[in-house]
């Protein structure tokens, strides 16, 4: 029996990090429970002490009276940690007041207010009401034992307390990253890319006899680091590179008409060009070399560089952008669009976070769709009056990192006379680019939206006053102000979706005034009482709850509506709330990691569909009017995940689970789900109705 103990407790976080020996420590104060379904769990033990509980089969229901409803627990879960036994998590304090936010996020007036008291501190408590919702057998190990196994592990503690603190983001985003599959290009997993493929073409080659001078010249003309030396049948007998000439020429004071062969490196290594990228990386690596020659049989093709293979994995960010920005034609931008995707998955590969992530990957997005109206202007000539293209949804919050379902809208600015009403000439312009950009995006992977929420739609490009009535009608038709017109059909995700607002290209400033047109709008349906910024619904109640990170993004955007954040990252939002509450409060800090895991996992999620062959149009998830069709997070920001590897193995169902207790305590800020939309807008001294601040900048 104690063997069967310490081989399952040594899957199980955090047992599974101690050595052997305090495992076996455990397993022989373990004790085993069966539990028949509907029976309720002692909390304690026999002598009144502390027990721990690991379920083995079966599955637990615990909170039965949360307003969430019961969580149930399966094989692997831990539960029954007491407060004050160490880790983060145990001390919520209070959240304080919330305040406003202006444009440069500085605290002004006062906006959300109201205090949390010690907001989620019911999440730190041991759980007192749980019971067996199937029959269930569970490990009960004592409290004062397993804080003995984990004396001096503060990290391992961690994993037990509630709230998400910095050892299990850190234990989950490394898991994440060593479960990821290697870099894909162009569709291809990278070990399918041969060497062939991944050279540049054309290359500098001369006979071994010219002289040192003779092989700078070629090299420089033909705008290469190295190059290939050949012997009189015309194979490869070595090699000079920059750093040759650095080290041996320049430093070295070489006589510049000495031969090439006297300072060449010989013999050269040589690549078959069917080789496998992989093999050919590794190959460099271990011989710590950074030109191979490629060879088609005894001929040489080409020489493939280190920083090649950097660059055609993708981590070369800077080198992409250049490329897009470079392009004159949509086939060279259909060129370069894949290794968006590469980039995305070498850094999340390596680990990179999300806020690495939004600060490089959405960039490149953007580009490539500056540089669609930017070949379009060309052709249909200068635009007849200011323009802006707007991202929606998650590609707003710049959390859409892989190419992703289109979801988009152009505002316009007046015209040469001063009016917003669009000419003719205007909308026949703008329809034309639209259009245009619409079917480059497709063909780089950008799938068009089913519902056709995109700028070369009807509804979809409007002057400012038209987003400005559009984001009104959106706002108000929840608060009783009547049914919108002219509004297309939206889910409740959906709608909320279109609060998330982000210029792209164009007048930034045009559309940065849409993007507080928005924020305005939903502010004042927060101050009104609207509960509908707050409430699950469609795709989000799937497992019953919704989603942790839709509960998540909607507290995050209903706390900071109104209050100019931009750009509008569920990241960004919760550091705001973060500088107006103290950046010391855990229930907060708790939120942040939460989000970044929970990011990071969609993300994973999503790697590993199109690693599985599931790319193409396909990959950027067909949300329907439940999401906002932008891979694989839906309009409300939750990451539809498929399952990874689960039971003890894995760390997943832990984090998710810690993510939901952090939910429940940001939750607790007044205003927020959970106070009826009554006494949110009481709290706050809000109108009973929707009503204007004015005009947004």
């Amino acid at each position: 029996m104690h063997e069967d103990v310490i081989r399952f407790l040594g899957g199980v976080p955090p047992f599974r990090f101690l050595p052997r020996a305090n495992l076996r420590a455990l397993a022989f104060r373990a004790q085993v429970a069966f539990c028949p379904a509907g029976e309720e769990l002692e909390a304690v033990g026999d002598d009144g002490a502390p027990l721990l509980h690991v379920v083995v089969k079966g599955t637990i229901a615990v909170d039965a009276g949360a307003p969430e409803g019961a969580e149930h627990l399966g094989p692997g879960a831990v539960f029954g940690w007491p407060a004050g036994q160490g880790g983060a998590g145990d001390q919520i304090d209070q959240i304080g007041k919330v305040g406003h936010i202006g444009q440069s996020g500085q605290a002004g007036q006062t906006g959300l207010t109201g205090r949390a008291g010690r907001a989620g501190a019911e999440a730190a408590q041991p759980i007192s009401t749980a019971r067996a919702a199937t029959d269930a057998l569970c490990y009960l190990l004592p409290v004062q034992a397993v804080s003995d196994a984990l004396d001096g592990r503060p990290d391992l503690r961690e994993l037990l307390a509630p709230g998400f603190g910095p050892a299990l983001l850190e234990l989950g985003a490394a898991a994440l990253a060593r479960s990821g599959a290697l870099a894909w290009q162009g569709g291809r997993p990278w070990q399918a890319v041969t060497a062939g493929e991944a050279m540049p073409a054309g290359f500098a080659a001369a006979p071994v006899h010219v002289s040192l001078r003779e092989a700078a010249r070629r090299m420089t003309e033909r705008h290469r680091s190295a190059i290939v030396l050949l012997d009189d049948a015309g194979r490869a007998a070595g090699i000079l590179t920059d750093r040759d000439f650095r080290s041996r020429v320049v430093a070295g004071g070489a006589d510049h008409d000495l031969p090439a062969s006297a300072l060449m490196s010989a013999p050269v290594l040589c690549v078959q060009a069917v080789a496998a990228c992989l093999d050919v990386m590794l190959l460099m690596a271990g011989r710590n070399i950074h030109h191979v020659v490629v060879v088609d049989g005894e001929e040489p093709v080409g020489v493939l560089s280190s920083h090649d293979l950097m660059v055609l994995r993708g981590v070369s960010p800077t080198a992409l952008a250049e490329r897009i920005g470079a392009a004159g034609t949509l086939t060279e931008l259909v060129e370069a669009a894949p290794r968006a995707d590469a980039l995305a998955a070498v850094l999340l590969n390596e680990g990179a976070r999300p806020h690495t992530l939004a600060a490089t990957l959405p960039d490149l997005h953007d580009r490539m769709a500056a540089r669609l109206f930017e070949l379009g202007m060309a052709v249909l000539g200068p635009p007849p009056r200011p323009w802006c293209f707007l991202a929606f949804g998650a590609a707003a919050r710049r959390e859409a990192w892989f190419r992703h379902r289109q979801w988009s809208g152009l505002v316009l600015g007046d015209g040469p006379d001063g009016s917003p009403s669009v000419s003719e000439h205007a909308a026949a312009y703008f329809g034309t680019l639209a259009r245009f950009v619409r079917d480059g995006l497709r063909a780089l992977g950008f799938a068009p939206c089913p519902q056709g929420r995109m700028a070369a739609s009807p509804g979809w490009t409007l002057p400012a006053s038209g987003w400005r009535e559009r984001y009104r009608q959106l706002a108000g038709q929840e608060c009783g102000a009547g049914t919108p017109q002219d509004v297309p059909s939206m889910s409740l995700p959906v709608r909320r979706g279109m609060f998330d607002v982000r210029p792209v290209c164009g007048d930034m400033e045009l559309g940065l005034r849409v993007a507080a047109e928005a924020d305005a709008a939903l502010g004042d349906a927060v101050r009104a009482g609207a509960h509908w910024p707050l409430a699950a619904g469609g795709a989000d109640q799937a497992d019953g709850a919704g989603t942790p990170f839709g509960a998540l993004a909607r507290t995050a955007r209903a706390l900071t509506a109104g209050q100019g954040v931009q750009p509008p990252e569920t990241l960004v939002r919760l550091a705001a709330i973060a500088e107006l509450a103290g950046a010391g409060s855990p229930a907060l800090s708790d939120a942040r990691r939460a989000c970044e895991y929970l990011l990071l996992r969609a993300a994973h999620a999503e790697l590993a569909a199109r690693g599985a062959g599931d790319g193409g149009d396909d990959a950027t998830g067909a949300a329907g009017d439940t999401g906002d069709a932008c891979g694989t997070v839906d309009a409300e920001g939750g990451p539809n995940m498929p399952g990874m590897p689960g039971g003890a193995d894995s760390l997943d169902a832990l984090a998710l689970r810690r993510a939901r207790e952090t939910v429940r305590a940001l939750r607790a800020v007044p205003g927020t789900g959970g106070m009826t939309p009554a006494a949110s807008a009481a709290s706050v001294g809000a109108p009973s109705s929707l009503v204007r601040r004015g005009d947004a900048p």
